[in-house]
């Protein structure tokens, strides 16, 4: 009797190591997990709709209070709303940016948006003047979102 319940113990002691203290999740964080996942996803798609609708103040609708944009990574990020909106408007402006194919994919509370992009260079744009020429590119963005479906940043 003793062999048994030695060999019971030990097996839920190790059952329990197994877990790392993790809650297996119910069907209600299940849910509003996923609930939160496509909030996610829903915000950041409307966003990237209104790029390619032209309409900057819908891009922004969303944007959380020190919302940080690193642009392509490259420079320092943008962190002043007019500057980055007045940036947007410019960049819309020379090149006629339209969006289609979006997708999104969420975890946690980053989201990434893989779609394609088209467009002409149709107006001049820091100083380099207009040539005619469309474009097409495929291109992926980061979103990281905090409290109720708000945007804290763009990669």
């Amino acid at each position: 009797m003793k062999k048994q319940f030695l060999l019971l113990f030990t097996g839920a002691l190790l059952i329990s190591a197994c877990r790392n203290g993790q809650v297996a999740p119910t069907s209600e964080t299940t849910d509003s997990s996923k609930a939160r996942l496509e909030r996610n996803k829903a915000v950041v798609l409307a966003s990237q709709r209104a790029i390619a609708a032209g309409d900057v103040d819908a891009v922004f609708k969303d944007m959380a209070p020190g919302y940080v944009d690193h642009m392509d990574g490259t420079g320092t990020p943008l962190k002043d709303m007019d500057s980055i909106k007045s940036a947007l408007r410019e960049t819309i402006d020379a090149f006629g940016i339209k969006g289609s194919d979006l997708r999104a994919v969420a975890e946690g509370d980053t989201v990434v948006v893989a779609g394609k992009w088209r467009g002409t260079f149709n107006k001049a744009f820091m100083g380099v003047p207009a040539n005619g020429k469309s474009y097409e590119f495929n291109d992926t963005q980061i979103f990281v979102l905090y409290g109720e479906g708000k945007i804290h940043s763009h990669r």
